[in-house]
């Protein structure tokens, strides 16, 4: 691992180094639906589209749609349902554009 030959290198160098924080997600077990790191993450990705929407012009007539761990099913059937709903709305443009 990178981190670890630098490391290495650094302390024979005789350099001081900063303390090895264990990451939230080196336990794979966070990563899973309906977990604290997973409601932590959807949150914060709630507000970066949020953020981009509000603030960047590029944004403005770009339609955003998150579906988070909280709406159960694999996330390609998700995407597919909403797609084959929207189709089905009246005013449905078939020249538009879906980004995954």
């Amino acid at each position: 691992k990178e981190e670890d030959r630098l490391r290495r290198q650094y302390e024979l160098e005789g350099r001081d180094l900063l303390p090895v924080e264990e990451s939230e997600v080196s336990d794979l077990n966070v990563i899973t639906p309906d977990s604290l790191f997973m409601a932590k993450l959807s949150k914060q990705l709630q507000t970066y589209i949020h953020l981009w929407i509000s603030n960047n012009p590029l944004w403005k007539w770009i339609k955003v749609m998150l579906s988070n761990s909280n709406a159960h099913a694999e996330r390609e059937h998700k995407i597919m349902s909403f797609i084959r709903i929207q189709r089905t709305c009246p005013g449905y443009n078939p020249n538009t554009s879906h980004v995954l």
